[in-house]
């Protein structure tokens, strides 16, 4: 009877414990339901070279050489986990982040900078899909919530969380903590920050209607610069931004400062844009423009003549101060982010296959190669052929076949094969493997495709 007293004891207090804890997971788990796959800032020009935030790793396309190599062996840094955002500084040095490792600056050297937010025990965040700099080369990093300030800290891996954090304003009434990536920053002319993040997640917090998440936000110079001159301490302060426009359960991923201050950010409902002189915004779709195609808008850069670009999965477009124009190709799907290069605009794909837009052509550029780490023979002449035929790879090479490797696109290795010298072999390959294969027939390389 003893016994059974304590054991009823003790199960109660089981039922305690768990009902306390189970909430705290339940909140450290939406964490990491927030990731968001549209972040756009992965392209960056430096040194007469594109620089790309692939699948895995880092990559860097030549311009003038037309030869993608990996960026990661270059810096030395991890080639194995995705960076989720890259961007050059005004003085040229090159800033990227992921999540393992947090921020990274190269310079001629690498400095490591950390900005995670420590949300429980052994729990952190580090969602960082973008970078601002502003005239005095300050550099920031958008967070959860957070702006992490880099300029005037010491590069740091000692710690995982840094007092240089400022929690964003999430509603008009100032309040804080809805656990929202922060998708974009840009600096107008006046060097006020304007902030656009996912409020998707958030949106679900806030279901009983008296919480209006601001989607775009405002700091502006002076208050900036009072923040920044004030000395904190750890782990945050609030930033104090000022909510300009709230919408709800809305996923805005980009925004651009137009050469007249005003401000457009792309998102699930349409193009934004926000006319800082009369405070009014309006939303451009198709259902408003009929010229604009019924697709989801999610990244948008400035060109050098002022002209607005825009990217869905399947199209480009480009806005002149009156009209838009589209363009797309074959090979156009999955688009992730773009970038303005002068008379180029530079458009990254899911698959690690780099668009070249140039004279309302498009170019293909292959990176899969330089994101698997294999080494692909030079030769004048191929000496194999490849290709899929009634669910079968078949290989041709003259010379004779010894070895034979096939990956799939991320490297991974599917299968291998030994021909003995034959000049022609077949392989049968399962009807789930999709996409582009990298055949390696002795020591040369060679892609199919295979819908």
């Amino acid at each position: 009877m003893q016994n059974q007293r304590e054991n009823n004891k003790f199960s109660i207090r089981f039922l305690l414990v768990i009902t306390f804890i189970l909430p705290f997971n339940i909140c450290f788990g939406n964490y990491y339901d927030i990731k968001n796959e549209l972040h756009t800032n992965r392209l960056a020009l430096k040194d007469n070279a594109i620089w790309i935030t692939a699948s895995k790793g880092l990559l860097k396309y030549d311009k003038g050489l037309g030869r993608v190599t990996s960026a990661s062996e270059e810096l030395g840094v991890n080639s194995d986990i995705e960076y989720l955002s890259i961007a050059t500084a005004p003085d040229n040095s090159l800033w990227f982040a992921s999540e393992e490792e947090g921020i990274k600056k190269y310079d001629e050297v690498l400095s490591s900078y950390r900005a995670f937010s420590l949300i429980g025990i052994d729990t952190y965040h580090g969602l960082l899909y973008s970078f601002a700099f502003d005239s005095s080369e300050r550099v920031f990093a958008g967070e959860m919530d957070y702006v992490f300030y880099v300029d005037k800290l010491n590069p740091i891996d000692e710690y995982p969380s840094c007092k240089q954090m400022y929690q964003l304003a999430t509603t008009k009434d100032g309040g804080n903590g809805a656990n929202r990536p922060t998708m974009d920053m840009a600096f107008d002319s006046n060097g006020a920050i304007w902030i656009v993040s996912d409020n998707r997640e958030a949106s679900n917090n806030y279901k009983d209607g008296k919480v209006n998440l601001a989607t775009l936000v405002k700091k502006d110079k002076a208050s900036l610069d009072n923040t920044l001159n004030t000395i904190h301490t750890y782990p945050y302060v609030y930033f104090k931004a000022t909510p300009v426009l709230e919408y709800d359960d809305i996923n805005a991923t980009s925004i651009v400062v137009d050469n007249n201050d005003n401000i457009w950010f792309t998102s699930n409902y349409g193009i934004h844009y926000y006319n800082q002189s009369t405070e009014e915004a309006s939303l451009m779709n198709n259902t408003t423009n009929s010229s604009i195609p019924n697709e989801h808008f999610y990244a948008n850069e400035k060109d050098s003549d002022g002209n607005i670009w825009f990217s869905s999965s399947t199209t480009l477009m480009k806005y002149d101060g009156e009209n838009f124009t589209t363009y797309t190709c074959p090979d156009y799907n999955e688009a992730r982010s773009i970038l303005c290069d002068g008379d180029i605009v530079w458009v990254l794909l899911k698959n690690d296959t780099l668009l070249k837009f140039q004279n309302n052509e498009f170019e293909t550029i292959d990176l899969t190669l330089a994101v698997t780490g294999i080494k692909e023979s030079i030769a004048e002449v191929s000496n194999t052929k490849a290709f899929i035929s009634n669910e079968m790879l078949n290989i041709e090479n003259a010379e004779g076949i010894n070895s034979v490797v096939i990956y799939d696109a991320m490297g991974k290795i599917i299968t291998s094969a030994n021909a003995n010298g034959a000049t022609s072999t077949q392989i049968a390959l399962s009807a789930t493997i999709k996409g582009v294969l990298i055949v390696k027939v002795n020591n040369e390389v060679v892609k199919v495709v295979r819908d």
